[in-house]
């Protein structure tokens, strides 16, 4: 579905084609039990949709056209940086808000605009730093609802706060437990 260099003529197909594929695909809105019910049935579907008749290639399917062609392909070299930005004022409080989220930021960058990107991989970027902060001298406070933040991060103590107050103390297994169990 890529348009051809200098060919903006082409745009509005693609655009179309795009439509087409998200229409075929996800219309009806379907509702599955898990992530991997929902991998089961996109993988089924888009074996149906690759084994339609292809629409400039009579006789042959989407499927045989792609395996075709696909030995002509030139792979992707680069690595995939794919992030969404956005700029944001730093709250006099020393805080950005992102996604109902309150992040702090060091004190000097109050009042200042500063630009922000979220990528997949960003809490390991967050978990890298603070454990390169951890040492027997030094004390850290990690405030998280984000459990899978403790597949980076090896906490001492794990506590369960209700209202303010610590109402169950554990280590990382606890965060598993409530995970799997939730929180009532």
């Amino acid at each position: 579905m890529a348009c051809t260099p200098e060919s903006g003529w082409e745009k509005g197909q693609v655009e179309n084609q795009v439509g087409n594929v998200r229409e075929w695909l996800f219309t009806p809105r379907l509702r599955f039990a898990d992530f991997t019910e929902m991998n089961g049935w996109l993988a089924r579907r888009c074996r149906e949709l690759a084994g339609r008749r292809h629409p400039a290639e009579a006789g042959r399917t989407v499927a045989e056209c792609f395996a075709e062609e696909q030995p002509l392909l030139r792979p992707v070299t680069a690595v995939f940086d794919g992030h969404v930005e956005q700029v944001l004022r730093v709250s006099s409080t020393c805080l950005v808000h992102v996604d109902r989220n309150r992040y702090s930021v060091p004190a000097n960058w109050a009042g200042k605009v500063v630009s922000v990107r979220l990528t997949a991989d960003a809490l390991r970027i967050v978990a890298d730093g603070v454990n390169k902060l951890k040492r027997a001298d030094n004390a850290q406070l990690v405030i998280t609802h984000y459990q899978r933040l403790l597949n980076y991060i090896v906490p001492d103590f794990v506590h369960v706060l209700v209202d303010g107050r610590i109402v169950r103390t554990g280590d990382k297994k606890l965060a598993l437990e409530l995970e799997a169990k939730g929180y009532d």
